[in-house]
């Protein structure tokens, strides 16, 4: 498996749950939630495969094992935030969630990185 096709399908997953995420927010297509949590499952899903491909590949442990936890953080969070600080409180869990995601994003995007500075050096 390909880290670039992989960064670049994490990139779209994320794209379109923030602009799920965002609408939610202001009440709006409440109705997708469902079609949210089937992708959020999908991202996670991505972010642990750009995880283990990175770590076959000889990429930092720590990141590897950082798109563990954080994905595991980021689907927990998700599939329990409707039962977590309901209430006038409930936007300190979308803003955990949204936080994770962002975190998620970042470390497949160091991941990236990372292969493209590995097939540079290769290459010379």
């Amino acid at each position: 498996m390909n880290i670039r096709t992989l960064s670049l399908v994490l990139r779209v997953l994320f794209w379109v749950q923030l602009l799920l995420g965002i609408l939610f927010w202001f009440g709006v297509a409440t109705g997708l939630v469902l079609v949210h949590m089937l992708i959020g499952i999908a991202f996670v899903a991505v972010l642990w495969l750009l995880g283990v491909v990175n770590g076959l590949r000889g990429g930092s442990l720590g990141l590897v094992l950082g798109t563990f936890v954080v994905g595991l953080l980021l689907a927990i969070v998700g599939l329990t935030q409707t039962r977590i600080l309901l209430g006038s409180a409930h936007w300190v869990i979308q803003v955990i969630h949204l936080l994770l995601a962002l975190v998620a994003i970042g470390m497949a995007e160091m991941i990236a990185a990372q292969a493209r500075r590995a097939a540079r050096m290769s290459a010379a």
